[in-house]
């Protein structure tokens, strides 16, 4: 890996408080244009999604209402010298095919209900977090591709979600050309989708209490998830983060990122792929290394509550420690053994 350069640091930084000042009523895509009706004035949003328009009443004209957009629209033109400095200065700049549904997910409203990016594109949006850049030599196989986007909901989050969450879902998946993946052997719905590029997309969300069956519905979504044990421990106290591409950003939400790395050491254990095994070993790995340096607090505290869930979660973690390389061993070890005071 390598640092980014801190003006790029800089620029993400300013992004992240661009995007969080915006007011959270406010689309973010799409336009905004003036109906009169009966001598009153409304505003409606507009957005072009995959060949359809869709228009959204956003209320009287008021000074207040009108004083937002205006803000948005200014925050629009900023971002866009904002993200074009920052892809100039070294930042890391998001893959095109991902891109194409965090903008959306954004759009909707899904990172705002609660849900998360994970997997290995929340590793790829720790880069401007961290202020590195995961080389992309012998390792960029194992540690920076994949063809997926994992995504996780929690169904008992009391986060508000939008009204239109769940469709405008649907027409997300639809319109990108996300077909259902159904299971041969369940009558149940389906976490997966694909398009015909081979790209997949899942659902996933928290197995807590007694296990049950593999895929549960997810209401509010208005589909099915993939039910996974650890899971909680992962999505608990998300991170946000921003994702860029060419001119436009976005703010989404990834695990911490000392729970992501605890979380595939673990993991790691139970994997029967062993690419994928490699590849959480790898990533756990590289963030270790950044954060026994950079933020030994976080990593020591996560690997506490990790082991302190039962004999199996600590049983299941000192095997994976086990199998990490050398320098992100000794980090491991070295959180370890800190004491409740130095937490």
């Amino acid at each position: 890996m390598k640092n980014i350069p801190a003006i790029a640091q800089t620029l993400c930084a300013e992004i992240f408080d661009n995007l969080s000042g915006l007011p959270s009523d406010i689309p973010k895509g799409g336009y905004f244009f003036v109906k009169t009706v009966s001598g009153r004035s409304y505003v409606y949003h507009r957005i072009d999604r995959h060949g359809r328009t869709y228009d959204t009443s956003m209320g009287e004209a008021t000074e207040d209402l009108t004083a937002k957009i205006e803000r948005v629209k200014k925050s629009r033109e900023h971002l866009a010298r904002l993200a074009a400095a920052a892809k100039g200065a070294g930042a890391a700049e998001c893959d095109k095919v991902v891109w194409l549904l965090v903008r959306q997910l954004y759009d909707i409203g899904f990172f705002e209900a609660g849900g998360l990016i994970i997997g290995t594109n929340a590793f790829m949006a720790y880069q401007n977090v961290l202020g590195v850049k995961w080389q992309t030599g012998t390792d960029s196989l194992q540690i920076c591709q994949t063809m997926d986007l994992d995504v996780a909901w929690n169904n008992r989050s009391t986060v508000a979600v939008p009204t239109h969450l769940a469709e405008r879902l649907t027409e997300m998946l639809d319109g990108l050309g996300f077909v259902p993946q159904y299971s041969t052997t369940s009558k149940a719905g389906t976490p997966a989708y694909k398009n015909s590029a081979g790209y997949s997309f899942e659902v996933l969300t928290p197995e807590v209490g007694r296990p049950g069956p593999p895929v549960v519905p997810a209401p509010k979504l208005g589909r099915h998830a993939q039910s996974l044990r650890f899971l909680d421990f992962l999505i608990k106290d998300p991170l946000p983060a921003i994702a860029f591409r060419g001119e436009s950003a976005v703010k989404l939400l990834v695990p911490a990122p000392a729970r992501f790395a605890i979380h595939k050491i673990a993991i790691s254990t139970v994997r029967n792929n062993p690419y994928k095994k490699q590849k959480d070993l790898i990533q756990a790995s590289s963030l270790a290394e950044i954060l026994a340096r950079e933020d030994p607090v976080s990593l020591a505290s996560s690997y506490r509550e990790f082991v302190g869930r039962g004999p199996a979660w600590r049983n299941m973690l000192s095997s994976g420690v086990a199998s990490l390389q050398t320098n992100a061993r000794a980090a491991i070890c070295s959180v370890a053994a800190r004491g409740h005071d130095d937490i």
